[in-house]
């Protein structure tokens, strides 16, 4: 048990508002919950810029920024087919992101199910590897589940 320790808290619940091509326009993760540019990378969802069938892949690119300390990063995220989530009718899509640069770079892999009438994210189930969620803590492993609020 770690409470007891005075870490930050990680419960609770947050809001990330994003336009249809991944980029975030609000994001009200608390910074000691691992908020910033570098989190959004590693939770983004690009969606594919042209038609796609069941075990087509695409790619995002994102270059290194010094100042934010963000290093070259990329994802694949690849169609499996169909599945209820939700109770909503979804495509099933797993994806990997990594950060290029270092070997203990962050580093992330999941599946996300994409709402087939409305285009949103129903749910992502995912495990991060290498993490820094505060300066004051090393880097963590763990897993993650985001679900649509409704």
């Amino acid at each position: 048990d770690m409470s007891q320790m005075g870490g930050p808290d990680m419960s609770g619940t947050v809001k990330v508002v994003t336009r249809l091509n991944g980029e975030v326009v609000s994001d009200s993760t608390p910074k000691e919950m691992g908020g910033g540019e570098g989190m959004q990378r590693l939770n983004a969802f690009y969606r594919p810029k042209t038609a796609i069938k069941g075990g087509d892949s695409w790619e995002q690119e994102w270059k290194a920024d010094k100042e934010k300390g963000l290093q070259n990063a990329k994802a694949r995220w690849t169609l499996k087919g169909e599945e209820m989530k939700n109770n909503v009718g979804c495509w099933k899509v797993d994806y990997v992101f990594a950060e290029l640069d270092t070997a203990n770079g962050m580093s992330a892999s999941g599946t996300i199910w994409i709402n087939k009438v409305d285009g949103q994210m129903e749910y992502l189930q995912y495990q991060f590897n290498n993490v820094s969620m505060s300066e004051m803590m090393p880097p963590s492993n763990g897993t993650g589940t985001v679900k649509r609020i409704r």
